[in-house]
């Protein structure tokens, strides 16, 4: 017996909390789909869609640090460091 699948349509406002698990989660789509019980396609989609609706605003803060380095001379600079979810950072000097 085969089984049959139903196809399920999702809004956004049911996705985007799932897109906004998956990226603070640090699984593989793939891994997150599966437990998720949808399918890479469908999640993808989505993916897109919430990237699309919040490319260019925050839909969080993210803490800027300013923090005091040496170099080897022994002078002290201080710079921001800007350091995402996804382990980027951003160092802006201040000197």
């Amino acid at each position: 017996m085969t089984k049959v699948h139903r196809r399920i349509r999702r809004t956004s406002e049911q996705m985007f909390p799932l897109v906004e698990k998956y990226e603070s989660s640090g699984q593989l789509q793939k891994d997150f789909c599966e437990h998720h019980d949808i399918s890479i396609g469908t999640f993808q989609y989505w993916l897109k869609k919430y990237r699309e609706e919040y490319s260019g605003r925050s839909s969080s803060f993210q803490e800027i640090t300013v923090l005091p380095k040496s170099d080897n001379s022994g002078h002290e600079s201080r710079h921001i460091l800007i350091s995402t979810l996804s382990g980027m950072e951003i160092k802006i000097p201040l000197d």
